[in-house]
């Protein structure tokens, strides 16, 4: 029963703290900048003096960009060394906006019992998942997402994870669905 419970505040836990948080902002010149842009750390700092990955709109994406010595956002030009840069000011390739995956948070936990782990990531979660080996373990995967489902994912995460068992996943907004959920499972009675 303690597994159980304890497996239970993980998961509420780990909702509450996926919730969206804001480490920096945009924020175009004053004149006769007004048509620049920086990025505000929002801590007394900016980016400034090269290349940053900066997930601006904290979809678990970065992208990455140049900003000179001033901190301005260098945009639809090529930077000193030599990359293209988009007129969002994002580092492209053949066209292509180069990304990479930001985690927004990630935590663990283990019982005294056997050991849960609770891990919680933004979008391809999949480089993590391929890092380590799940065989005969049982991934139990869920999102908080506002709009997109987990059903079109579960493929690629039991790609992943082979050997081990990965649970149906479901979009879990309502705390209240959680326990049933659970139940359904077989993680707690």
């Amino acid at each position: 029963m303690k597994k159980k419970v304890m497996f239970l505040m993980i998961m509420v836990m780990s909702i509450l703290m996926s919730m969206t948080a804001f480490a920096g902002v945009w924020r175009t010149g004053a004149s006769p900048n007004e048509n620049r842009w920086w990025y505000d750390n929002e801590d007394g700092t900016w980016a400034e003096g090269g290349w940053q990955w900066i997930d601006g709109n904290q979809d678990g994406t970065a992208e990455c960009y140049y900003f000179d010595s001033e901190g301005w956002m260098a945009a639809d030009t090529m930077t000193p060394d030599g990359y293209q840069v988009n007129g969002d000011g994002a580092w492209v390739e053949n066209g292509l906006v180069m990304t990479q995956a930001v985690s927004l948070a990630a935590s663990s936990t283990h019982t005294e019992e056997g050991g849960s782990l609770v891990v919680y990531f933004s979008r391809p979660v999949l480089t993590f998942l391929e890092a380590y080996d799940w065989s005969g373990k049982t991934v139990v995967p869920f999102c908080t997402s506002g709009g997109s489902g987990i059903s079109a994912s579960l493929g690629e995460i039991r790609e992943s994870c082979p050997g081990s068992d990965v649970a149906e996943g479901r979009r879990v907004n309502d705390t209240g669905s959680i326990e049933p959920w659970l139940r359904s499972l077989c993680l707690i009675s």
